[in-house]
């Protein structure tokens, strides 16, 4: 009997260790994605991360994308969800994507007025849209909806940045395309992309993804600020 319940503890004991570990590996470890390698690896201006400052509860000091967080909240080009939480596995929707961009032009000025009847005057986005779409940096749903909450794709993320490097005049040079066709999904890019995703692979920007692209996949907020990073320190150097 004894044996018995010192046998049911002993497994029950290792299933919570295995447990705890798993859930630590979700948050520490390095994931098999494209966006693992932050651009301030190899750049001494950035802090180590024994020294980066836990700013928001949901971002460990250890997890991945600590570091880009921090870079980029510092510079104010992101923010938190809240004063406490980041939220680095949600998505990036269109009016957070237009305002991050909008932030690193310098917030200019706009004076048309806005087609889409999605976006009213008193969301924090209004602006942004209203620059952005005047701009040519990215474009509508439809005629007259913007879809500000709906989710950015990989290739709409390379896409819409490769117009906004192109609008600020950093330059932009067009390859061959013989990197990226090593992606197992090259196929599945759209052709209105591939020369966008193929400039942004060669600025180091964006990696694979275990050997493919995966552009219809989401871009997380965690990616997004690792990418961001990666644009401020190489492409454009923003203060």
């Amino acid at each position: 009997m004894k044996k018995t319940l010192k046998k049911n503890v002993f497994i029950i004991t290792l299933i919570v260790v295995v447990a705890v570990l798993f859930s630590l590996k979700s948050i520490y470890a390095t994931p098999e994605i494209e966006e693992v390698i932050s651009a301030s690896d190899v750049n001494n201006e950035y802090e180590t991360l024994e020294n980066l400052e836990q700013k928001f509860t949901d971002v460990p000091v250890y997890s991945w994308y600590a570091q880009s967080v921090n870079v980029v909240t510092e510079k104010g080009i992101m923010s938190g969800i809240s004063e406490s939480e980041f939220v680095p596995d949600g998505p990036v929707t269109r009016a957070m994507f237009t305002t991050i961009l909008y932030r690193l032009a310098g917030e200019p000025e706009a004076d048309n007025i806005l087609v889409f009847d999605d976006i009213d005057e008193d969301k924090y986005y209004y602006n942004a849209v209203k620059w952005a779409y005047t701009c040519g940096i990215i474009d509508g749903y439809t005629d007259y909806k913007f879809a500000p909450d709906e989710p950015i794709t990989r290739e709409q993320m390379v896409s819409i940045l490769y117009r906004f490097i192109r609008f600020d005049e950093y330059g932009v040079d067009i390859y061959d395309h013989l990197k990226i066709s090593e992606f197992s999904d090259f196929d599945s890019i759209s052709e209105y992309a591939v020369n966008h995703v193929e400039w942004a692979y060669e600025n180091g920007l964006i990696r694979g993804i275990n050997g493919k692209f995966e552009p219809e996949n989401n871009v997380t907020r965690a990616e997004m600020a690792i990418i961001l990073e990666r644009l401020v320190t190489s492409v454009m150097i923003v203060e």
